[in-house]
């Protein structure tokens, strides 16, 4: 059982890049998707702007590569493909940190993305705060990915638990990141345990770093943290 924390201004010790390690790592994630586990259109164009040529590289690996290369935000496109392209993006925006670490920061933009189309107006419209946001999280996943499930357990009004099973890529990393871009959007920060109990089943424990009821405010993109 591996145990992780995270601060929301904090990242992962910098090292020297192993690149070769990192790669061959990325890879035996990409072997254990399961083909018919899908993810919105939408997330995939989000990573073509950020990720440019880096993230078009990829494209001959893709196993549902889009006709004509543009992405539909509703259309469902394999996870495997989102993987391995938000991986090249990652390690291109982010050169000087660890893989597991790029993607964490990946991670944080993904509620924005969400949080421009319709249905996500309409589905955090309904949060009223960043508890009711991570509360909401798991129907906001069903909205948009098939494969692998996410149920929170609310402990106290700040902390709470994510539960991931058959969650397959970046478990031990990139929810990090996905959770501290929801409580952000929500002018909240937080802290975050990970416990990964298998390559694909977690835990993640958040708590907040105020109540999660008081007025909310829009931060600026969680992109542009320190660190």
């Amino acid at each position: 059982m591996l145990v992780l924390r995270f601060a929301y201004g904090s990242a992962m010790p910098k090292r020297e890049r192993e690149i070769a390690r990192e790669l061959a790592d990325a890879r035996q994630r990409f072997a254990r998707f399961p083909p018919d586990f899908t993810l919105k259109g939408m997330f995939f164009s989000r990573l073509l702007t950020l990720g440019g040529a880096d993230a078009r590289a990829v494209w001959p690996e893709l196993l549902g590569a889009p006709k004509l290369g543009r992405y539909l935000p509703f259309f469902d496109y394999p996870q495997v493909d989102y993987s391995r392209i938000a991986f090249a993006t990652a390690i291109s925006r982010f050169p000087s940190v660890p893989a597991a670490e790029a993607m964490r920061r990946l991670g944080r933009l993904d509620y924005e993305t969400f949080a421009t189309s319709t249905l996500g107006r309409v589905k955090i419209a309904m949060s009223a705060d960043a508890g009711a946001a991570l509360e909401a999280l798991p129907g906001d996943f069903r909205a948009v990915m098939r494969g692998g499930s996410v149920r929170t357990e609310r402990l106290s009004p700040s902390e709470f638990e994510l539960h991931f099973d058959d969650f397959y890529g970046w478990l031990d990393c990139y929810p990090a990141g996905q959770i501290e871009g929801v409580v952000a959007h929500h002018g909240v920060q937080c802290e975050v345990q990970m416990t990964l109990r298998s390559p694909v089943s977690g835990v993640y424990r958040v708590k907040l770093n105020r109540d999660p009821s008081a007025p909310t405010r829009k931060p600026s993109s969680p992109s542009s943290s320190s660190f």
